[in-house]
């Protein structure tokens, strides 16, 4: 079996592809950081191999995906308890009401001329 063929390109032109696929993430509305150029600099210097960055990158979004998940699990929590206990049982009445539910029996016009619903 062969191996993958050798990137033949010249270092200007794997500079020149690799400014013209950033110019078109930020046209996407990618903003570069300095942990990310730190990231492409030590691609470009050889340091580390392209697949290294792409594992670096793909661990930052699942690290920084995890923490939005918990900020949004915290939101809806707080929003949740901002409500007060909902009661299980009844899921059908207004609260207040002595007819809370249906199923005790009270028909709509009852609950209706009650002035509850």
């Amino acid at each position: 079996m062969a191996g993958a063929p050798k990137d033949t390109r010249t270092p200007a032109e794997k500079a020149r592809d690799t400014e013209n696929i950033v110019a078109s993430w930020m046209q996407e509305g990618y903003v570069p950081t300095p942990e990310a150029e730190a990231v492409h600099a030590q691609v470009a210097r050889g340091e580390i191999t392209s697949e290294e960055a792409i594992a670096i990158f793909r661990e930052r979004a699942l690290e920084l995906d995890r923490k939005l998940s918990q900020a949004k699990s915290a939101q809806w929590a707080f929003l949740v308890r901002g409500l007060g206990r909902v009661d299980r049982r009844d899921r059908g009445g207004v609260p207040g009401c002595p007819f809370r539910s249906s199923a005790a029996g009270w028909s709509g016009r009852a609950r209706t001329r009650a002035g509850c619903h």
